[in-house]
């Protein structure tokens, strides 16, 4: 686990956060409950939720990385980059996501206006950083971990 640890993360909360992953994912009744549980504990639970993985099911490249660690078996398939709107995932509910990640999601669909991005996301985010965001974006810089999945932008040369 010295990749992830690396970033500052311990392997506490480094299971942690895989088994709060695997409950929201997996819907997991009675859910993977991480307080008052040692490492040992917390990684047997998670072990028993590896086993109901699919490679269908969508996870964060740390809970891949973590599934791996603890020995699951599961192949995950790498999701493919869309080629256009129509074909964009909706198995996000586009509130779960950031606020990044969802300004970007509205810049790509065309909603370019920053006071417009700044309403899409309820004025949770300054329009400064709003367009900071998409001066990066137009260059293909600083692009959010979403753009693999809904696409990058096209940049001029």
């Amino acid at each position: 686990m010295k990749n992830l640890k690396a970033k500052g993360k311990d392997e506490w909360t480094l299971l942690a956060e895989t088994a709060e992953e695997l409950n929201q994912t997996l819907g997991l009744e009675p859910k993977i409950k991480t307080t008052n549980s040692d490492k040992e504990d917390l990684k047997d639970k998670i072990k028993k939720g590896i086993e109901l993985l699919t490679e269908d099911d969508n996870l964060s490249r740390q809970t891949k990385f973590m599934v791996d660690e603890l020995g699951g078996d599961v192949d995950f398939e790498e999701p493919q980059v869309a080629e256009s709107q129509d074909e964009r995932p909706n198995d996000k509910n586009e509130s779960s996501l950031s606020n990044k990640s969802q300004v970007y999601i509205a810049w790509m669909d065309g909603m370019t206006d920053t006071d417009s991005l700044h309403q899409h996301v309820e004025e949770r985010i300054a329009k400064n950083t709003i367009s900071s965001w998409k001066s990066g974006w137009k260059n293909g810089n600083k692009l959010p971990p979403i753009s693999e999945e809904v696409g990058k932008p096209e940049i001029a040369e």
